[in-house]
């Protein structure tokens, strides 16, 4: 027996951390692990965009973003949807997904920061994507 780290759970963690902004509860890497090999057989991200967004972390907001445009069923989009999921279930993080009340200047300067930072990633984003391999993929075209 070997006491190799599961690929599955550093994916996890690192997903999981991407959605969270910031270090998840231990057990979040194990159940997205448990998740993933349900889901799609357990195998870690292998298409180009999703590897690279694994092995370069940095790749990845600018990847999320130019997939949720170009291929929004992607493999990298489908297991960020599930560290989501598992993220939101953890008692721990559920304050993380629950409404904040804001004045209205400060919603709106929300807003506007996000919608710019958004527009900066993919303005970076959708070059690497195709670069990596990445192609236009509609709503209803699934990968095999």
């Amino acid at each position: 027996m070997t006491d190799a780290p599961d690929p599955l759970i550093a994916e996890g963690r690192l997903l999981t951390r991407y959605v969270l902004g910031r270090s998840p509860p231990d057990e979040a890497g194990p159940r997205y692990a448990a998740a993933v090999r349900a889901r799609f057989g357990g195998s870690p991200l292998h298409d180009p965009v999703g590897a690279a967004a694994i092995r370069q972390p940095l790749f990845l907001p600018l990847l999320d973003a130019a997939s949720g445009l170009a291929a929004p069923h992607s493999p990298l989009r489908e297991r960020l949807l599930i560290a989501a999921a598992i993220t939101e279930t953890l008692p721990q993080c559920a304050h993380d997904f629950m409404p904040r009340p804001m004045p209205w200047p400060g919603l709106i300067l929300t807003l506007v920061l996000a919608a710019l930072l958004t527009a900066l990633r993919l303005l970076l984003g959708l070059p690497l994507f195709f670069l990596l391999g990445g192609r236009w993929r509609s709503h209803s075209e699934q990968p095999a």
